[in-house]
């Protein structure tokens, strides 16, 4: 089980990360968020401030430690909320290349990273200047429904009369309309 690679109070140990922080603390919130979940911060990232004691524990769950210690993690952010968002930018950055970060999600369950590749299939080897194209697949069309003409069937005469037990059709709401002749034209 490994603690936290320095301290809460060590803000000045990267001057960047602390001059960072304290010129936009919600941009290094955000940013923390959208690291520790392995994501690119974006606009949501910023909106949504309510996140830091999820984003160390999602730092803590990275470094291996188990137990939750949200009551601990949320006195720290009442209290001390520039130094511990420093403290989880310093660990961010001194572990981005993922040495001793054990990820949540390196196992590649996640669907971006999936290979789409059929069961055994193999990727194709990397050939410079080989441009592959993607493959079509056809399905065959479903059957279609055959209609057999009968002679002698005129459908409009089926609805002439309501079938028994209906009401007949109400009667038109406006008039038929009256065609006339146009005018003559004027000279």
């Amino acid at each position: 089980m490994s603690d936290f690679s320095t301290g809460l109070c060590d803000c000045f140990s990267d001057c960047g990360v602390c001059i960072y922080v304290t010129c936009c603390i919600e941009c290094a919130v955000a940013d923390n968020w959208a690291r520790s979940r392995r994501e690119d911060c974006s606009l949501c990232h910023l909106i949504a401030f309510s996140h830091p004691v999820w984003t160390r524990d999602n730092i803590r769950m990275m470094l291996g430690q188990r137990e939750k210690q949200y009551a601990g993690d949320c006195l720290v952010y009442t209290f001390c909320t520039p130094c511990a968002v420093c403290q989880d930018a310093r660990e961010l950055k001194n572990n981005r290349n993922g040495n001793n970060i054990n990820y949540r999600n390196n196992n590649n369950n996640s669907p971006r990273e999936q290979p789409l590749l059929a069961d055994g299939d193999q990727p194709p080897p990397y050939q410079p200047g080989v441009v592959l194209q993607p493959q079509q697949i056809v399905q065959p069309m479903p059957p279609q429904p055959v209609f057999i003409a009968q002679p002698n069937f005129d459908p409009s005469a089926q609805y002439q009369q309501p079938p028994a037990g209906y009401a007949p059709p109400p009667p038109p709401m406006y008039p038929q309309p009256v065609y006339v002749a146009a005018p003559p034209p004027q000279e």
